[in-house]
């Protein structure tokens, strides 16, 4: 385990920029290496010396990527890790672990709770690097997908979507009028044969809205 940290908890942030990296470590050596590292290649850094300051820190600003030692006092780094999934603001957050050693149970422990990669101390400039590109560049591919489906679906909805609705609601008032203008000269079952297509079409706009809803949803 790590020693203790000689410092406050209190994250130490950068300037705001379009790449933002989360690094949670308590040791101060570790967090000014990376630090160092990031800043160099462009992107904004958010440093925490405990699990705990990290999270905060997190859900403060949202980051674009989250580096993460696995053995810190308190708050583990599995633990900040399951805490980042069950947070909606940060499930889908990149997270990287840093840890002195790699076991095959280490590797499996991390995954299976939703982490990312690992990255194992020592790390050159050119792998912790290659490591956030790779998880920054699947998230940017993630989100284009998921943008593409949203426009794929809205277009879907603004060209059916009107007709769908148009089609039960005129049937609805049709009939709803015509038993409202003539229902004294309406026979019984003239009367019902009016009310089961109100209720079939009623049915039928029923489940379009509901449809809907699961896609939104």
């Amino acid at each position: 385990m790590h020693s203790a940290p000689t410092t406050q908890e209190a994250p130490v942030s950068t300037p705001t920029s379009a790449r933002r990296v989360l690094v949670i470590d308590d040791q101060p050596d570790i967090l000014h290496m990376v630090r160092f590292m990031l800043e160099n290649a462009g992107f904004a850094v958010d440093c925490a010396r405990s699990g705990r300051a990290g999270l905060e820190q997190a859900r403060r600003q949202p980051p674009d990527l989250i580096l993460c030692d696995i053995m810190m006092r308190g708050m583990t780094g599995y633990d900040v890790l399951q805490a980042v999934r069950r947070d909606p603001d940060l499930a889908l957050v990149p997270f990287i672990f840093l840890t002195a050693k790699a076991t095959f149970s280490d590797l499996r422990a991390g995954m299976e709770l939703g982490a990312d990669d690992y990255l194992t101390k020592p790390f050159t400039r050119a792998e912790l690097l290659a490591a956030i590109e790779t998880q920054l560049g699947k998230q940017a591919r993630r989100r284009q997908h998921v943008e593409q489906r949203l426009a794929m679906l809205r277009e879907g909805l603004s060209t059916v979507l009107p007709h769908e609705l148009r089609t039960p609601l005129t049937l609805i008032l049709a009939n709803a009028s015509m038993l409202l203008d003539l229902y004294d000269a309406f026979e019984k079952e003239e009367v019902l044969e009016s009310l089961r297509a109100i209720h079939t079409s009623a049915e039928r706009l029923h489940r379009l809205v509901e449809n809907l809803l699961i896609y939104v949803q």
